[in-house]
Order: structure tokens, then C-alpha cells, then sequence
């Protein structure tokens, strides 16, 4: 018997689409913003020291 999420949901308590399951819940997910520099840990990674040719 395959589960079907949105009987499952509803069953624990979820109003449907556009609501959160507990009270004050954000309805939406927050937008994370994609890195797309190389600034921070790992920015020298092209220049890491090369052990092996020692």
C-alpha cells in the first residue's frame, strides 16, 4: 500500500497548501542565496601546497 503524503498531513493536523503545521509556522521556505565566489575557507584552493612532487 503506498503512502499518500497529503492523507498522512492531514491526518497529523496540516490545514493544506500555503499553511504551516504548527501555529506562527512560516508558510514559505526562506530563500538562500547561491555562493558563486570563492571568497571565505577553501578561496586558495588552486594553490595548495603540492606535497607529493617532494
Amino acid at each position: 500500500m503506498p503512502l499518500d503524503g497529503h492523507t498522512y498531513l492531514v491526518a497529523q493536523g496540516w490545514s493544506g497548501s500555503g499553511s504551516g503545521l504548527r501555529a506562527g509556522a512560516m508558510s514559505r521556505p526562506l530563500a538562500i542565496p547561491q555562493k558563486r565566489t570563492l571568497a571565505g575557507l577553501g578561496k586558495d584552493r588552486d594553490e595548495a601546497f603540492p606535497f607529493w612532487d617532494q
